[in-house]
């Protein structure tokens, strides 16, 4: 069932993926949300984004863009749930790159991206801290099964492939200036 956003939850839970098609070098990237609500999970909406040129970056930056859409789904339904329905989530991070993950994380330093990595780790601090919720991160590996893992892997696929279900350039455009970060 899908989530309407009118009621008190108990956790949120985001994964994210990102893909890559050397062939002709475009990325999608994704994120999923579910709820739970008394032990039941429902659907609470997913994004997808496609960027045409790889930047010498490929899978990774795939996946960079995936944890910042994931981190801003994550942002918005914290405002939702604590200052309008004042209620504080689990919430779980879940991702099948290690790298990235953990760069999300905060536990691994970014080499690359560095500055829409720090975007990441400033939306999610700002998550933790305006919000008061504390954020796990989860490794999910890939091609395993798991239905959300396989849900954000085909979303960001048929992105790369031409089929986004958003247009994120204006938001990464404006939010991945130094001046914003």
């Amino acid at each position: 069932d899908w989530f309407a956003c009118d009621r008190c939850i108990d956790a949120i839970r985001i994964y994210y993926d990102g893909s890559f098609l050397p062939h002709d070098q475009s990325m999608g990237f994704s994120a999923a949300a579910f709820v739970r609500i008394s032990h039941e999970w429902f659907f609470a909406g997913a994004m997808s984004g496609r960027e045409g040129y790889a930047h010498r970056q490929g899978s990774y930056r795939a996946e960079v863009l995936a944890s910042t859409i994931a981190a801003k789904f994550l942002y918005d339904l914290c405002k939702i749930e604590v200052e309008a329905l004042h209620c504080r989530p689990d919430c779980e991070m879940i991702f099948d790159s290690l790298t990235v993950g953990r760069q999300a994380e905060g536990r691994w330093k970014a080499a690359k991206a560095i500055e829409e990595c720090h975007l990441v780790r400033s939306i999610m601090r700002l998550c933790e801290s305006r919000f008061g919720v504390q954020i796990r991160h989860t490794f999910c590996p890939s091609h395993q099964g798991e239905p959300g893992n396989e849900l954000v892997d085909q979303l960001a696929f048929a992105a790369a492939l031409g089929s986004p279900l958003q247009d994120w350039q204006p938001f990464f455009g404006e939010a991945q200036k130094h001046s914003f970060v």
